[in-house]
């Protein structure tokens, strides 16, 4: 009768730990799952800025010279025979003061895929692509920003 009485209070009391363990495990998985949300609110919040800031920057002197120091670069990267410089819609404006930097041989195209600006260059006969976009700028930097601010949720 003692022994199992002992056995019954040991199941019980392994039961009550395991229920808490496993209430305690879904209280800290809703928990991160908060913070995750959390942390993808202000990320989005923070890069929702930069975009429009970015847009703005793209109506302004700088972002023609940015332009074109890019192109510049580029055409030292890559070969100037059958090279394609990619640039925003928006940015067709903008060909005329960006003509000269296109070496005989190469051309300017328009893409969608370039939202914010800046300009990719890519010669697939060489088998080089440079992408000198304020869209990848942006990209690279939002991991960059999770990790330095400090909003990485790591387990308890």
């Amino acid at each position: 009768m003692l022994q199992e009485s002992y056995v019954l209070i040991h199941q019980e009391r392994e039961d009550e730990n395991n229920r808490l363990k496993k209430e305690l495990s879904q209280r800290d998985f809703a928990r991160r799952g908060e913070l995750i949300r959390r942390r993808q609110a202000i990320t989005g919040e923070v890069f929702d800025e930069a975009r429009q800031k970015l847009q703005t920057y793209t109506a302004t002197p700088a972002y023609l010279r940015q332009l074109r120091d890019s192109l510049t670069e580029m055409r030292t990267m890559l070969p100037a025979e059958d090279t394609v410089y990619f640039l925003t819609e928006r940015d067709r404006a903008l060909q005329e003061q960006l003509a000269d930097l296109c070496p005989a041989g190469s051309r300017f195209e328009y893409t969608a895929d370039i939202a914010l600006g800046g300009v990719r260059g890519e010669n697939q006969s060489a088998g080089i692509l440079v992408d000198d976009t304020l869209d990848v700028k942006l990209e690279q930097q939002e991991e960059w920003f999770v990790q330095t601010i400090g909003l990485t949720v790591k387990p308890v």
